[in-house]
């Protein structure tokens, strides 16, 4: 089977998962504590090189500054969609959106810290009805046996 893995649109964790090492490194001085400062630097790093590519078929999950980590899960694939709104992020517009799938090897796959969360749950709807259509899939659960 081929298909083009034409890249849709890609999104970025926000940097508001680095603030509170940061407010850590900026309280406690650059003097006293040099390695939170440095530890401060590693994680918006971490954000920066971190990113997830919504492709024709598939959801990727890229990160890692050294070690790169590559997870991908295909829309035919997604059980459910979860949005958690913690206070915090609500007050500067952003949700953590956790993806279960049928996939044995990657059945959870969480976008941390993510704006737009009513567009990225309304393509994920459809892409993933598109996709299953496509397929044929149907999907049964057997709970309790």
């Amino acid at each position: 089977m081929t298909y083009s893995d034409k890249n849709e649109f890609i999104l970025k964790p926000s940097y508001w998962l680095a603030a509170p090492i940061t407010i850590l490194a900026i309280a406690l001085s650059f003097v006293e504590f040099p390695y939170i400062f440095i530890f401060s630097l590693l994680r918006v790093l971490e954000i920066y090189c971190w990113k997830y590519e919504f492709n024709e078929r598939t959801i990727v999950e890229r990160k890692g500054i050294f070690s790169v980590e590559r997870r991908e899960i295909q829309y035919a694939r997604i059980k459910s969609i979860k949005i958690d709104e913690p206070f915090i992020f609500r007050l500067v517009g952003l949700s953590n959106i956790t993806i279960q799938s049928s996939d044995p090897y990657m059945p959870e796959l969480v976008l941390h810290a993510i704006p737009f969360r009513k567009t990225v749950k309304a393509h994920l709807d459809a892409r993933t009805y598109f996709w299953r259509k496509q397929e044929g899939i149907r999907e049964f659960d057997m709970y309790k046996l």
